[in-house]
This record gives structure tokens, C-alpha cells and sequence, in this order.
């Protein structure tokens, strides 16, 4: 399957298909969910630790990250990994 992100006529992001697609959305939740596990809060029950949550950046960014100490630079690297991919990436809008 061709990797295609689906749009709204409002903008907003509706559908991620492919695995680039995938992997781009992966990322962006990963983002949101690190900073939530900065400032103490679990994002789901699923989320069982901070190392396993900054392995799992690394895998995007190609980077290492160790500690609370990281999350910040994990942010940023994914921002930067997520806006690259989306140049990467067809758009459809649907109308």
C-alpha cells in the first residue's frame, strides 16, 4: 500500500495509510505522550516506563536517550523526524 496522509476540508489529519503514513503518526503520539510523562503523568496503563518510551523515540531519531533528563531532546528530535516526513509523504484533501 502506497503511504498517503487523508485530510479534511477543515485541515485536519483523518487517515494515515502505509507504513511511513503509520510510523509518522506513531512518532507524533510518542511526542505528545513523552510530554505528558514530563510533567508525571501516564498517558495509558500501557505506558509502563519512561526507558521503554525513549527506546522507542530512539528508533525514529536514530539518537540514545537516557532519563528524564532526555525527554525534552526526544521531543524535539520526533518534531523534527515528524515534520520530515510529512514533506516526505502524499497529502490528499478531500473535498
Amino acid at each position: 500500500m502506497p503511504d498517503k496522509i487523508t485530510y479534511d476540508r477543515n485541515g485536519h489529519a483523518i487517515g494515515f495509510a502505509g507504513p511511513n503514513a503509520v510510523d509518522l503518526f506513531q512518532a507524533a503520539a510518542l511526542r505528545s505522550g513523552l510530554g505528558l510523562m514530563a510533567v508525571g503523568i501516564k498517558p495509558h496503563r500501557s505506558w509502563t516506563s519512561l526507558k521503554v518510551a525513549l527506546a522507542k523515540a530512539g528508533q525514529y531519531t536514530g539518537q540514545t536517550y537516557a532519563g528524564k533528563k532526555d525527554i525534552e531532546r526526544a521531543r524535539s528530535d520526533l518534531a523534527i523526524y515528524c515534520e520530515t516526513m510529512k514533506t516526505i509523504i502524499p497529502h490528499e484533501v478531500l473535498k
